[in-house]
């Protein structure tokens, strides 16, 4: 480390280069071996938790197209949250908001919202609800239960079915039967 430099100028350093290891100068003072250990440790916690979130996303792209696509949310991403079991909710936010690349694919910020809202709502508490055969009488006097975690959605993409054999090259033309609603719950 460059003891000329005051603290947090060397932490600022260190960490735009974690940010962009391929395009950053290596900080003053720091072996280039151990900084690209922490470069690795960083993709690789990243790598590990979006692949699992993201699981249709991850099986589409190419091994090289998902590695830079992770690089370039780490790199020009600045994430709010300091839990990590929030990174996801800024992925999503990434792909929605900031990122525009023309050769990605049309459809990856929905398939990115529809995959981790379908996830959160996989693994929401939630009340069970017993069911129980209802007679005619009974179905039209009582008051009928929904599921107690739901979430209603509409996507200009077919995202429940894009996966690696459907990838759609435009979005199917709306016929007025909302074909791309989706219900999700648990």
């Amino acid at each position: 480390m460059n003891q000329n430099l005051p603290f947090q100028q060397q932490q600022r350093q260190f960490l735009h280069y974690l940010r962009q290891p391929r395009v950053a100068q290596l900080p003053a003072g720091f072996a280039p071996e151990r900084l690209s250990v922490y470069a690795d440790l960083l993709y690789n916690k990243f790598d590990e938790s979006l692949a699992a979130c993201f699981p249709v996303i991850h099986r589409i792209l190419s091994p090289t197209d998902w590695r830079i696509l992770l690089l370039d949310f780490i790199a020009d991403h600045r994430c709010l949250t300091p839990y990590y079991r929030q990174i996801p909710d800024e992925f999503v936010q990434y792909l929605q908001q900031e990122r525009d690349r023309t050769n990605d694919l049309p459809f990856l910020a929905e398939l990115a919202h529809f995959e981790w809202i379908e996830l959160q709502l996989s693994i929401a508490e939630s009340e069970s609800i017993t069911s129980k055969p209802l007679t005619r009488e009974q179905l039209l006097s009582g008051v009928p239960v929904f599921a107690s975690v739901m979430q209603l959605l509409h996507y200009q993409w077919p995202v429940q079915d894009i996966g690696p054999h459907a990838l759609p090259a435009e979005p199917p033309a709306t016929t007025g039967n909302c074909q791309n609603n989706c219900r999700l719950n648990s």
